[in-house]
């Protein structure tokens, strides 16, 4: 065998078919291929070009092999080097290629495939992919569609509650945007179509819904029934003097004294000491009671205003107040 006409060193010769064949190219065909022993170490593509002689195309390298391959392609048939090339990662992918690694790798892409839903748009939990929301994920506002005083438009996110029957019911409001409230689940007696309730009044003295009482029969003129704010519910006096006397209230912590204001008064008729003369203003007098922010006070006076002592022989009062 020789290269450009020179014989190859080492060439054994005789019969040896190497020996009769130059490298031009001559000879060498399809069916008579330049055999190539791949004995191990490593293969440079590039840096080493065959190329035919007679077209400026790479040759086929079949070692091994004589069958018919593609141009521009190398066959590695030697079991041994195959098993190398594989041993190395496969082209340098780094670690072995084996056949159990590719069934796994196979099975995690049929994985994920499985799981990703095939078109876009809603679809039932079963043939949705899983989503978490993250750990520290911030607060998500839930905002309407409608801005605030726009008309409602759509489908807006809205607040609610539900009635008797378990429908739901939106928040009702007034022309106004003001919350409506009533006490139709509270208290009996409610008008809702007159914006009215319905009460009975209870007094109410400390933790008790009982009113105190004050009296006095004939000892005095003057009286302070209670020494801090309260309210007068109830009033009866009586009067056993010939002329007219007024009972007086008067809004102090103390009895009244002489030319005190009063803070409202009532005549008394007159009256005898056989059948004295006597007035009860009740609730319909008081429209449920006078309110005295300092004090409670009485006196019967003989005249209206101000406070001017009358005979005590001539009269008695008793209260009711909280």
């Amino acid at each position: 065998m020789s290269m450009q006409g020179a014989p190859i060193p080492n060439c054994p010769g005789g019969t040896d078919p190497c020996c009769d064949l130059t490298f031009d190219g001559t000879g060498v065909t399809a069916a008579n291929p330049l055999p190539v022993a791949l004995d191990g170490g490593d293969i440079e593509i590039g840096a080493v070009e065959i190329k035919d002689a007679t077209a400026n195309t790479r040759a086929r390298v079949i070692p091994g092999n004589t069958a018919a391959i593609a141009d521009d392609a190398i066959v590695v048939s030697d079991p041994n080097v195959l098993a190398a090339i594989l041993a190395g990662g496969g082209g340098g992918g780094g670690g072995s290629a084996t056949a159990a690694l590719q069934t796994t790798g196979n099975a995690s892409l049929a994985s994920i495939d499985a799981g990703t839903p095939a078109g876009l748009g809603s679809a039932v939990s079963a043939a949705s992919m899983p989503v978490v929301i993250a750990s520290d994920q911030a607060a998500i506002p839930v905002v309407g569609t409608a801005a605030d005083g726009a008309a409602v438009s759509g489908n807006p996110v809205r607040i609610g509650g539900k009635d008797g029957s378990g429908n739901t019911q939106d928040i009702a409001t007034d022309a106004n945007g003001n919350l409506s409230v009533t006490l139709g689940t509270l208290l009996a007696g409610e008008d809702v179509a007159n914006n009215i309730q319905g009460v009975a009044f209870k007094p109410v003295a400390s933790a008790s819904y009982a009113p105190n009482v004050f009296n006095n029969a004939s000892t005095a003129t003057a009286f302070s029934a209670k020494a801090s704010p309260g309210g007068l519910l109830s009033v009866r006096a009586t009067n056993a003097n010939a002329a007219v006397r007024y009972l007086q209230i008067h809004n102090k912590a103390s009895a009244p004294v002489a030319a005190d204001v009063a803070l409202d008064f009532i005549a008394i008729p007159a009256g005898t000491a056989a059948i004295p003369a006597a007035l009860l203003l009740d609730s319909s007098f008081f429209a449920s009671m006078t309110w005295c922010s300092v004090g409670v006070a009485l006196a019967i006076s003989t005249t209206a205003t101000t406070y001017t002592a009358a005979t005590n022989t001539d009269h008695t009062i008793t209260a009711r107040f909280i």
